[in-house]
């Protein structure tokens, strides 16, 4: 992987004090020096989530998070690693998901460029914590979440709304929220906007380095440099003998041009919205149902019990599952109508682009035994309205 042009950095002393600066990673390696190294790599590469594990020894935990959470990513545990973080108060395990490849190309950039980190966080978790609510931080066109010690996300700014309202409406019923809202002069991304009973406490901004290098604690945050990737047992406690300042390392936005992505997640907040447009879609269509609790899983019982009639095609229907994920990742994805008849699933949609709905369509395409077509495209003032055939082949 290529480095990035420029990326930021903090050097933060033993009295707290912070010094910004800001160059190309060779620039920032000199200045970091001898300095102990956490890197905070871009939340929109990682997933954060929490999940029921029962308690033993690290490695056996390790080998049982493949399962507990395979319903949250689209890709195959072999590609992910996997960080572990601490138990909640409810006794759910802190994670943190990010590809292998990732991992392996940040590693390799740092290397190239002589920077050897101690620690490696996802910049959410960088963000300042807030016992009593939620800190957003915005950077340019992304907002870091963070909901709790070792949780969050990361969401473009377009979003940031749509999907906070998702999140809180989501939340059970307690006392109401602060949401602290770190934005640099002039970017007011939630002016106006009413979460009753939950409210806003904007504070400007100077730099995101120096909040993100004033709020870290190595404590508290979940160091992906674990496991397979662990340098703790490669440099043993040498980092404790030095003296120099504390080094903060900021390698995030900047970055996004070239190694970073997100295919490989159905982040939390776009499974969250597609969860509600999937739950419209089968009160639509089977307005019999009564209780929705997993509409994926009832919709799948639903066209299983058509297929056992003779009403629909079974190797079709075996597709479904393998439709979602494409779905999931494509940009601005946001479904309208859904309607199966003789073997065709015709599919009404929003996306962000033509060339993204061009995309899609190849993908989808790209699967085992599926024939697709666009049967109409009309592009609006932000968005692209298509209806879409999927077929099984040669039907």
């Amino acid at each position: 992987a290529e480095a990035p042009d420029q990326v930021s950095w903090a050097l933060r002393s033993d009295d707290g004090s912070i010094q910004p600066g800001h160059g190309s990673l060779l620039e920032a390696a000199a200045a970091i020096g001898r300095g102990r190294v956490t890197v905070l790599v871009p939340g929109q590469d990682v997933l954060l989530l929490a999940a029921k594990l029962p308690k033993g020894s690290r490695q056996r935990i390790a080998q049982a998070i493949p399962f507990a959470v395979e319903e949250d990513y689209v890709s195959d545990a072999e590609e992910l690693h996997f960080g572990q973080g601490a138990r909640d108060a409810a006794g759910r395990l802190a994670l943190a998901l990010v590809a292998s490849t990732r991992m392996d190309g940040w590693l390799a950039m740092l290397q190239a460029a002589g920077i050897d980190p101690q620690t490696m966080v996802p910049d959410i978790l960088a963000a300042p914590f807030q016992p009593d609510g939620w800190t957003i931080v915005v950077d340019g066109g992304l907002a870091l979440v963070r909901t709790a010690q070792q949780q969050g996300f990361a969401v473009d700014i377009d979003n940031l709304e749509a999907v906070l309202r998702t999140e809180l409406a989501a939340l059970p019923a307690g006392e109401p929220l602060t949401l602290h809202l770190h934005a640099p002069p002039g970017q007011a991304p939630l002016a106006g906007a009413d979460f009753a009973p939950h409210t806003v406490d904007a504070q400007p901004m100077a730099a995101v380095v120096a909040v993100l290098a004033a709020a870290l604690d190595d404590k508290v945050a979940i160091d992906l440099l674990q496991g397979p990737y662990n340098r703790h047992a490669q440099w043993g406690n040498l980092w404790v003998q030095w003296r120099t300042p504390v080094a903060l390392l900021l390698v995030l936005l900047l970055m996004r041009g070239g190694l970073l992505g997100q295919e490989y997640f159905a982040l939390r907040h776009e499974a969250g919205l597609l969860a509600q447009q999937i739950e419209k879609v089968y009160r639509d269509q089977f307005p019999e149902a009564k209780k929705v609790v997993n509409p994926r899983a009832q919709m799948e019982q639903q066209l299983a019990g058509l297929r056992a009639q003779g009403q629909g095609g079974g190797a079709f229907l075996g597709q479904v599952g393998k439709i979602t994920p494409v779905l999931l990742a494509a940009p601005g994805f946001v479904i309208q109508s859904l309607r199966y008849a003789d073997g065709r699933l015709e599919l009404g949609f929003l996306v962000s682009s033509l060339q993204g709905l061009d995309e899609l369509k190849t993908k989808l395409a790209g699967l085992s035994g599926l024939e697709v077509e666009i049967r109409t495209a009309s592009a609006k003032a932000d968005s692209v309205e298509a209806r879409m055939q999927i077929k099984e082949a040669g039907r």
